[in-house]
């Protein structure tokens, strides 16, 4: 039977109360970050790849990302987006 279950098992959204699960603001930065499942984030990796993707177009930003090898961490950079 169907069942509805949190949105977080299907995007790395929001927590609940508005609180944001992650530091955008700083990922943003134009460094390369790496991020580790189960530390840094908790949903899918293809989740969070989404979830960065998403957040790029909201803040008007180009963005890199490769799932390492080991499938637990992603390695993501945002840099500004060219004319």
């Amino acid at each position: 039977m169907a069942e509805t279950v949190d949105s977080s098992e299907l995007f790395c959204a929001p927590s609940k109360g508005g609180k944001r699960k992650y530091n955008w603001e700083l990922w943003q930065d134009g460094r390369t970050w790496k991020i580790t499942k189960g530390v840094d984030f908790f949903c899918s990796l293809r989740s969070m790849r989404l979830s960065i993707g998403i957040r790029a177009k909201y803040a008007g930003l180009n963005y890199k990302t490769v799932t390492n090898k080991d499938n637990q961490t992603i390695t993501f950079q945002f840099s500004p987006r060219t004319k």
